[in-house]
């Protein structure tokens, strides 16, 4: 689904830039550095408790669905934040028109959180199977415990020959998988495309790959293939003591690679890297090829060689 992502983080854009041309900017040096992937964070402003920074977010679908005019390879998708936002019947549907938008570009992701329902992972399993009726059903029915749809048409259909990707989004803890977590794992591994794992050292992300490599995939309606992407994403470690020759930029780039190779010898099939600057096009110049770098030269190897 995604070998090399970039997450750029909230406020994108800034509420002053009406023109948008900053945010072309960036998605466009993203695509021409070589990340396969641009996600923006999905952040729904709750209008009891808006936060500065939240509420001078656009709202992510619309923003993706902007950038899907001025981009062409480069796959679209959006973090979730906390419990669902949006009822899957209608997430399904807004993916649907960024797909069209973009060609067959777009990517439909959901959160695991544990909050959610209880832990018990049946609201999750439930959203992930809405979302597939939607995508791929002329006239989809679902009756669930959380969920029910009947009819619920969806025209025009996603471009994606094999189907537009459903991707698991779970954060992990500081140095364990917790119940809820390693549950939400195994449902992603039966249900989903890819798991993304935001955060964690590569001992623990290596721990969540293990669970879901281990976990039965499910072969009927739902599976688009027969194995599960495990995806890292998250910020740079930082390393105030690196010295590389060509500035901070270079620092970033260095870091990143290297964060990279960790994660790939972890167990991780891609890597989503959170860049907070957001006017930092020359950040995103050099960190691209940098990891490129790497992922041709550790793909290259057999995974006993990895780790």
């Amino acid at each position: 689904m995604t070998r090399l992502g970039v997450w750029l983080a909230e406020p994108f854009p800034s509420a002053d830039d009406h023109s948008f041309a900053g945010s072309f900017a960036l998605a466009q040096a993203a695509e021409e550095a070589g990340f396969d992937s641009l996600w923006v964070s999905d952040n729904i402003v709750r209008l009891d408790r808006p936060t500065i920074e939240v509420s001078r977010a656009h709202e992510a679908y619309s923003l993706l669905g902007a950038l899907a005019t001025r981009t062409r390879s480069i796959r679209l998708g959006a973090f979730p934040s906390g419990v669902a936002g949006r009822a899957p019947a209608v997430l399904a549907k807004i993916v649907t028109g960024l797909d069209v938008i973009s060609h067959g570009r777009a990517i439909l992701s959901v959160v695991s959180s544990s909050t959610s329902d209880g832990g018990d992972g049946d609201r999750l399993t439930e959203e992930i199977q809405v979302c597939r009726a939607i995508l791929d059903k002329g006239l989809p029915e679902f009756s669930g415990r959380y969920y029910q749809i009947q009819g619920a048409m969806n025209q025009p259909k996603p471009l994606q020959h094999s189907g537009v990707p459903v991707v698991v989004v779970i954060e992990s803890s500081d140095n364990d998988w917790h119940p809820a977590q390693s549950a939400g794992l195994r449902i992603a591994a039966r249900y989903a495309d890819a798991v993304v794992v935001i955060g964690g050292d590569a001992e623990l992300l290596g721990e969540g790959a293990d669970v879901v490599k281990s976990a039965p995939h499910d072969q009927g309606e739902h599976s688009r293939s027969d194995s599960i992407e495990v995806i890292w994403a998250g910020n740079l470690v930082p390393d105030h003591g690196a010295t590389v020759d060509g500035g901070p930029s270079a620092v970033t780039a260095a870091l990143a690679a290297q964060q990279l190779r960790d994660r790939l010898r972890a167990g991780a099939d891609g890597y989503i890297v959170c860049l907070n600057s957001l006017d930092a096009l020359e950040t995103i110049a050099q960190v691209g090829p940098a990891l490129s770098e790497v992922a041709r030269g550790m793909s290259a190897k057999p995974r006993s060689q990895e780790r």
